[in-house]
């Protein structure tokens, strides 16, 4: 993480939280309910995009497109979301 601008790390580091919830969700299906309070108080708070971006890349959307229309925020924390679920699947491979 540390190769990402300052400000990149920052917002990564203030929502780690659903960065991690996400990409265990990915990689667990039984864990998205325990997500889907979080995705919806996202929405509640505004973050709409964020959420469409973050369903598209749960129901297996990997490529870059899942990121057209995000602010740069949003597009910060799903950017880390598909970073990380490639780094596990690689894992894995």
């Amino acid at each position: 993480m540390s190769s990402l601008p300052e400000k990149a790390q920052q917002i990564i580091l203030a929502h780690a939280g659903l960065i991690h919830a996400v990409v265990i969700a990915c990689q667990n299906r039984e864990r998205r309910t325990e997500l889907e309070p979080l995705l919806e108080a996202a929405s509640v708070n505004g973050w709409n995009a964020l959420v469409t971006a973050i369903r598209r890349i749960l129901s297996g959307s990997r490529d870059i497109q899942v990121l057209a229309g995000l602010d740069e925020e949003d597009q910060v924390i799903a950017e880390a979301i598909l970073r990380k679920v490639e780094e596990h699947t690689a894992r894995l491979a």
